[in-house]
């Protein structure tokens, strides 16, 4: 996957996530781990992952910390940071490009 550019459309970035989601959900398959809850969000989407956690009995959550603006990003990204702080189950944090 190239880098992150700020004038990807919508599009671009939408199919960037799922493809990372596929991808994702294909090396955890390979460990016998069944029952994945695939969910993508666009925007500020902490109520929507918070929700999810909770509809879905989510058990851990896996996140990209690549934000769209400098000053949410000081400690992880807005959304993540805020989904790291108010999650009520573990959440793991993947850098962009690792």
């Amino acid at each position: 996957m190239s880098g992150y550019s700020l004038d990807w459309t919508e599009t671009r970035r939408r199919k960037v996530a799922t493809d990372a989601v596929d991808d994702l959900v294909s090396e955890i398959e390979t460990h016998s781990i069944t029952n994945i809850v695939r969910h993508t969000e666009h925007g500020t989407p902490i109520k929507g992952i918070l929700d999810t956690i909770e509809s879905s009995d989510i058990h851990l959550v896996v996140m990209g910390t690549t934000g769209r603006r400098e000053t949410d990003r000081i400690l992880l990204g807005s959304v993540a940071e805020k989904t790291v702080r108010s999650a009520p189950v573990p959440v793991i944090t993947v850098e962009h490009g690792e």
